[in-house]
């Protein structure tokens, strides 16, 4: 765990140890059924003395036949905790849901008064909908904002220069204050940008 989190043993513990708390993970066994021999993991609310399996569903009893493993020596081990993150978790990780929330924590810093909603695709009539990353209110001003993982809003220069284009007519529509780009990309000469 420590050499995923780049921390300490004690931090990493308890880094695990909060997001075990706040159903962000989970904590399972890997064990395997006595009547059709499916391994699965099972999380610990779901076992007791025994568990049923996903496959079968038969129940089986959690004992040496179930027990999923072996040390170097080939020596049957007793079953291991794994930690699994949960899928919303997994999801956002996967969508790089962490991009927006930096943006969205950097313009909060400096507010008196902050507002913000998640993404959300607008529809106005004659045009496509766009898909907006950003949308806040910090001290009374409107903010709307894209974010991205890449230093490009769109893969070739003509889809840019006409996402640009529909962000510039709702910029304008919804009589927006300001406008924000955030990246977690690296600039031009490959130096990560500061947030």
């Amino acid at each position: 765990m420590s050499a995923m989190t780049g921390g300490s043993q004690e931090s990493s513990r308890q880094l695990l140890d909060g997001d075990l708390q706040w159903s962000i993970s989970a904590r399972d066994l890997l064990v395997t059924c006595g009547q059709c021999v499916g391994a699965a993991f099972y999380r610990l609310e779901d076992i007791g003395l025994g568990f049923r399996c996903q496959r079968c569903r038969q129940h089986s009893p959690i004992v040496r036949s179930a027990w999923k493993g072996q040390d170097w020596k080939g020596q049957e081990l007793e079953p291991q905790w794994y930690y699994g993150l949960d899928e919303v978790a997994y999801q956002c990780l996967r969508s790089n849901v962490h991009v927006p929330v930096l943006a969205l924590t950097t313009l909060a810093k400096s507010a008196q008064s902050f507002m913000h909603m998640p993404e959300a695709s607008v529809h106005r009539d004659g045009y496509p909908d766009i898909e907006v990353d950003l949308w806040a209110v910090a001290d009374g001003r409107i903010v709307i904002g894209e974010t991205k993982i890449s230093n490009r809003l769109e893969p070739t220069k003509r889809r840019e220069t006409q996402r640009c284009a529909a962000l510039r007519g709702l910029i304008e529509d919804l009589s927006s204050d300001e406008f924000d780009m955030a990246t977690t990309g690296p600039h031009e000469t490959g130096v990560p940008r500061p947030w």
